[in-house]
């Protein structure tokens, strides 16, 4: 079984958290949302967002693939700190965050 794990950067300019929306209504639409589990960030940058964010989220996938259980947004927040002693700066998780839906932001196309 595929798992798939999305983190957002709230603040990207080279793509809008607010397609987050457009995966979660797809995968829910596939059937598959079971393996989606969709984390937002406060960086202001596409990729190589921070050490801590980037092994978390590794550190994450990995577990649930071991386990069978799927991390949550608040669960991954917490494992940021955890693994980010020394550069707890780069732990930007908002676990209650979550963007609105792309049509709020761009007109749909027909």
């Amino acid at each position: 079984m595929t798992r798939t794990r999305a983190l957002a950067a709230l603040a990207a300019l080279a793509a809008l958290a607010a397609l987050a929306s457009v995966c979660r209504e797809t995968t829910q639409c596939g059937g598959s949302a079971s393996r989606l589990v969709q984390a937002f960030a406060g960086h202001g940058k596409h990729s190589n967002l921070s050490d801590a964010t980037d092994t978390t989220l590794v550190a994450a996938l990995l577990q649930w693939l071991d386990s069978g259980t799927p991390p949550t947004p608040a669960g991954i927040a917490a494992a940021c700190l955890a693994h980010a002693v020394a550069d707890a700066a780069g732990c930007r998780f908002w676990p209650d965050d979550r963007p609105a839906p792309l049509a709020q932001r761009v007109a749909p196309r027909n």
